[in-house]
C-alpha cells in the first residue's frame, strides 16, 4: 500500500509524519487481500492524507482537519474530520476511515456470498432439467 502525506498551512515536521505512520498502520491489517490482479499487473492500493489548517488567520474553534483518501480496486473511501487538536483529528479520521472499511468488506462478501448461492442454485436446476423423467401411466389409471 502507498501512503502519502500533504500538508495545508501547516508544516510537516518529520515528527507528524512519523506519528501519521504508526497509525496507518494498523489500517493495513483490515486491508490484507484487496490488492486485485488485472491485466498482468497488481493493482496498488494508495491511501492519501491531507492535514493542516483550514486557513492561517484562524486561530480558536476547529481550525485543523485530516482527511484520509483511500483508492481501492472497486471503489474509492473517505474520512474527514475537523477539530482543535491535529493528533486527535487525525485519530477521529482514522477510525472513521477504518469503520468504512470494515463495512467496506463486509459488503463485499456478503456480495460474492450471494453470487456463490445463485451459481449454486443455476446449478441444482440445470441439473435437475437434464435428468430423464419418469413418467408412468400407473399413477393415471390408479383405481380409487
Amino acid at each position: 500500500m502507498r501512503i502519502i502525506v500533504k500538508s495545508k498551512n501547516l508544516e510537516l515536521t518529520e515528527a507528524l509524519h512519523i506519528w501519521i505512520e504508526r497509525q496507518v498502520e494498523s489500517l493495513k491489517h483490515y486491508l490484507e487481500g484487496f490488492e486485485e490482479q488485472t491485466d498482468f499487473k497488481k493493482q496498488k492500493l494508495e491511501l492519501q492524507i491531507e492535514v493542516g489548517k483550514e486557513s492561517r488567520h484562524h486561530k480558536k474553534g476547529d481550525v485543523f482537519f485530516a482527511e484520509f483518501t483511500l483508492f481501492l480496486p472497486g471503489g474509492n473511501l473517505r474520512a474527514k474530520k475537523f477539530g482543535s487538536d491535529l493528533r486527535a483529528v487525525i485519530d477521529e479520521a482514522k477510525e472513521d476511515l477504518e469503520r468504512s472499511i470494515r463495512k467496506y468488506k463486509n459488503r463485499r462478501i456478503f456480495f460474492l456470498r450471494k453470487k456463490a448461492r445463485e451459481f449454486k442454485l443455476k446449478e441444482k436446476i440445470s441439473e435437475i432439467l437434464q435428468k430423464p423423467k419418469r413418467f408412468s401411466l400407473k399413477k393415471f389409471f390408479r383405481k380409487k
